[in-house]
């Protein structure tokens, strides 16, 4: 091999590793205009195809594909893999049924693609046509399992497995650690005859997600060495754990900072808000690509800044699905719903993720069936979209058994589409529905889980019932205690909503608020006003719905007088300027004292 077409094989690797699709193009444009040798060379023109296929082109990878005249088997293979990677299953089985003569590599791509294409009955069948299998297909099919949530079917696949490679071993770590099985993932890990990077990082991001940022620590300390996913991972728990200078100190002491790394800090800060940070690092970033380019993309959603989000999006050299999402999202927040539409109809490519960001966009409009249309139209459907679609049902007024069967035919069920179904048997009054969903068909529950099952009660009288439900929380919320508070307001139980209210360790502004609204139910105008003065004394800022609660609290009681305090004290002391609630309220209190209007003057609302 000559040195040329040496360094064109190299770089398009490097290419493809880091996913820089803009670069990748720019050595294609290079290569197209060099001389002969390296335009029909056939080694460049499939290495294009798998560097393509890497970046999330598969239409670029199509395009080489079809430039060489009599494709042999590593050129197909490599066309299917790269819609494999890229979740178009329908091309993928196109160009399989087209493939003259199928090896173990091309049944092996089938399974990924089906995999990605969220069809796992589908992997499974192919699976078991092949007419042979190596240690790649099986890896490939514990993958598959895993990766639907399915660990004991990806277990099986792995003990019957005739050999392990590393690969295998770091995929079934990295599945239990996904799940949060630690256990499991340790008794892979022990019996691994080599302990690898990739296992030893799978615990380390696992440590960070779950907050035991100090075990991540020492694992990474105890590692032989450092390569870049393993300080990406630990400054991701230094993130959460919101240590942002230690992940900075990781960032800053990384031997080779790529872009991976670069965008990892870039996103750190955008997690912790710190978006003027994020734009620091961005701007002294050797060179970018999309990935960066959707970091500041996302800085500009968050900011709710259309215009800057537009102006990124439209000077992008290299535009990937996440860049369109992102500028869908954008123009949808802001209710820019024709511009939205527009922008999806000009989209190259469009997958399951921009449907269902679609689907949620009619939705928030209103358009509930363009919103189904779009579902029905969809080749593929995952979870969100599914779910989407369940939500748009129950808007629809679909009965509870119809939805109970559309959730029973999603291709797989996360905690949110389980809270949805959840949601709709606790907002129809169907209380021992919700219990039976709740503890026989949920596999697993979140705090929202726990918060829906409470209100479920809480509707159908059940106050007391509750306790045990709050008590078994693994978490403690807010929201939970707020409709404790509120339910036992409402059931005139105040010492029960006082004892809860003082047994909770993270009282937030709405709690506090809940508890004045609950004396307040009581007509106990001195005792809502006393927790009024604790939480001033907390070093909590009231906010106007304080006020409302409080105002409203003086009108059930008639306390003219510390109504005309509460709302001077609001308008003066706070700068909180009065909202038409407030004002009924105080118009209420002056009918009960059956005031004039000029003592109505006496509250200065003329400026209001």
């Amino acid at each position: 091999m000559d040195l040329e077409l040496e360094r064109f094989s190299r770089l398009l690797r490097d290419c493809g590793d880091s996913r820089d699709l803009g670069r990748g193009r720019k050595l294609h444009r290079e290569i197209l205009s060099g001389g002969e040798h390296l335009r029909h060379c056939k080694l460049l023109k499939d290495q294009l195809i798998h560097m393509y296929g890497k970046c999330g082109s598969a239409v670029d990878a199509w395009d080489v594909f079809c430039g060489i005249n009599g494709s042999d088997l590593l050129s197909w293979n490599l066309m299917l893999s790269a819609y494999a990677q890229n979740g178009q299953l329908g091309k993928a089985r196109e160009v399989f049924e087209r493939i003259p003569r199928r090896d173990v590599f091309t049944w092996t791509a089938m399974i990924t693609a089906c995999h990605c294409g969220n069809s796992l009955e589908q992997s499974k069948n192919y699976f078991d046509s092949m007419p042979e299998r190596n240690v790649v297909t099986w890896t490939a099919m514990a993958t598959a399992f895993a990766g639907a949530g399915y660990l004991e079917e990806a277990r099986i696949i792995f003990d019957k497995m005739p050999e392990w490679n590393l690969v295998t071993w770091n995929t079934m770590v990295e599945a239990y650690c996904s799940s949060n099985e630690l256990d499991e993932a340790k008794v892979i890990y022990d019996s691994m005859p080599q302990k690898t990077m990739g296992a030893m990082t799978s615990f380390i991001r696992v440590y960070a997600e779950n907050g035991d940022v100090e075990a991540a620590k020492i694992l990474f300390d105890s590692m032989p060495y450092h390569d870049e996913i393993s300080c990406v991972s630990v400054m991701a728990g230094f993130v959460y754990d919101c240590s942002l200078d230690r992940a900075l100190f990781v960032f800053n002491n990384i031997q080779y900072q790529s872009i991976l790394s670069w965008t990892s800090m870039i996103w750190g800060y955008i997690q912790m808000g710190h978006l003027e940070e994020a734009k620091v690092v961005f701007d002294s970033m050797p060179l970018y690509n999309v990935v960066a380019l959707n970091a500041m993309l996302q800085i500009h959603v968050i900011n709710r800044s259309v215009k800057e989000t537009k102006h990124v999006f439209e000077r992008m050299c290299q535009k990937n699905l996440v860049s369109w999402t992102l500028m869908l999202l954008a123009y949808a927040q802001d209710g820019y719903f024709l511009d939205a539409q527009r922008l999806f109809e000009k989209m190259p490519e469009r997958n399951v993720v921009i449907c269902s960001a679609l689907m949620e966009m009619y939705t928030q409009m209103g358009s509930l069936d363009q919103a189904l249309d779009i579902f029905h139209s969809m080749p593929i459907h995952n979870v969100v979209s599914c779910t989407i679609a369940l939500q748009i049902r129950s808007l629809l007024g679909s009965s509870i058994e119809d939805l109970r069967v559309m959730l029973e035919r999603f291709p797989q069920k996360d905690i949110v589409s389980l809270n949805v179904m959840l949601a709709e048997y606790a907002r129809r009054g169907n209380m021992d529905e919700s219990i039976n969903f709740f503890y026989f068909v949920m596999p697993f529950h979140n705090t929202s889980s726990y918060i829906l099952l409470l209100e479920s009660y809480l509707y159908n009288g059940h106050v007391f019932s509750t306790k045990e439900i709050y008590a078994n929380m693994p978490k403690e919320s807010t929201i939970a205690s707020k409709a404790i508070i509120t339910a036992y307001a409402h059931s005139g139980h105040l010492l029960h909503a006082k004892t809860t209210f003082d047994r909770s360790l993270c009282r937030d502004l709405d709690m506090w608020t809940a508890l004045i609204c609950a004396y307040g139910r009581c007509a106990q105008c001195r005792e809502a006003l006393e927790i009024f003065h604790e939480l001033v004394s907390s070093g909590i800022n009231p906010d106007a719905i304080t006020f409302l609660s409080l105002l409203f609290v003086c009108s059930h009681s008639g306390s003219l007088k510390i109504a005309q305090e509460c709302f001077s004290s609001m308008v003066i002391d706070y700068e909180i300027s009065p909202i038409p609630d407030h004002l009924s309220c105080i118009v209420d209190i002056l009918d009960r004292n059956f005031l004039d209007s000029w003592l109505y003057s006496s509250f200065q609302f003329t400026d209001f």
